[in-house]
């Protein structure tokens, strides 16, 4: 057996994508997300991507990557924090080499001094935001490894097939009208991006800009006379992938809400999008997801942490 890096051997780019493919049986990882997630990703670091290779085949890897460059303003706060932003073997009867790599990779992150490992929540250029719990074996090779359970959180799979605007939607969007809230096309400009960083955060901020620079994203600003009440987009990462979606803490319980979620949705189906994935849900907004028709499937993940030292 042998392992590379991907800086030492950048012909396994496609490989890795394929290698992923198989070992995340419920993930499915074509070329525009696989190209999100590294190339466009501006912390992406080829260096931190180890890939386990037998008979010339790459057969287990760890992808990892540090907060680097983007957004700027989580950089000091994350100095200390590296992430495995996916990992897998197609062996999945013999976990040997994909736990060399994994204690290949926490070896360089000590000789570094980074003094956290995370799994696999990197914000705002994920695969998932968890390791799903139906992947029984890596689940117990990270708690194996001490690695703690930080948190859990699922993601939403929609069938638009069976979309449609119940009609308590319309009732809710004449309650707004009556009190000038209006909802329309989000435009890429400051005004908007600051607002959203302001009251959400950069990560947030940063895959508003990423959506609206896509074909196939865009997003929503629900506002009242020239102020901005709430926002929506979708696309940032994929054509499949809703959110994120927020409002104003002193607007909420209007249904502003509602009305962002439903008429973002319905532009993903008027982009001819079958399928939608809702990621990263926590508990705390679980129930308000359930509200749409077409829900398939309910995953759920693990966030992982480790501390060093």
């Amino acid at each position: 057996m042998k392992i590379f890096t991907l800086k030492e051997n950048p012909a396994f780019y496609e490989d890795l994508r394929k290698l992923m493919n198989l070992s995340l049986k419920n993930d499915f990882i074509d070329k525009n997300l696989f190209k999100e997630v590294t190339f466009n990703d501006p912390n992406f670091d080829e260096s931190l991507v180890f890939i386990g290779v037998k008979n010339n085949k790459p057969i287990a890897y760890v992808f990892g990557v540090r907060r680097s460059k983007e957004p700027e303003k989580m950089l000091a706060p994350h100095k200390d924090t590296i992430w495995i932003k996916s990992f897998g073997t197609i062996e999945k009867k013999n976990l040997t080499i994909l736990e060399e790599l994994l204690n290949i990779f926490e070896n360089i992150v000590k000789e570094n001094k980074y003094k956290y490992i995370r799994v696999s929540d990197f914000a705002s250029w994920f695969i998932t935001a968890g390791v799903d719990v139906k992947y029984t074996a890596y689940n117990t090779l990270l708690l194996s490894h001490k690695f703690n359970i930080e948190n859990k959180v699922i993601d939403y799979e929609l069938d638009l097939s069976e979309f449609y605007i119940p009609k308590y939607i319309n009732d809710i969007y004449k309650k707004l009208s009556k009190e000038k809230i209006k909802i329309s096309d989000m435009e890429e400009n400051k005004e908007v991006l600051k607002w959203i960083e302001t009251n959400f955060g950069p990560f947030w901020s940063i895959e508003a800009k990423n959506a609206l620079k896509k074909d196939d994203g865009g997003g929503l600003i629900a506002y009242k006379n020239g102020e901005i009440l709430g926002f929506s987009v979708y696309g940032g990462l994929h054509p499949s992938r809703f959110g994120p979606l927020g409002v104003d803490p002193k607007m909420r319980g209007k249904g502003i809400g509602t009305i962002l979620l439903f008429e973002t949705i319905k532009k993903i189906r008027m982009n001819g999008q079958r399928m939608v994935i809702i990621p990263w849900v926590g508990r705390e907004v679980a129930s308000f997801y359930l509200q749409l028709p077409g829900i398939k499937k309910i995953r759920y993940f693990n966030i992982y942490s480790k501390k060093l030292f």
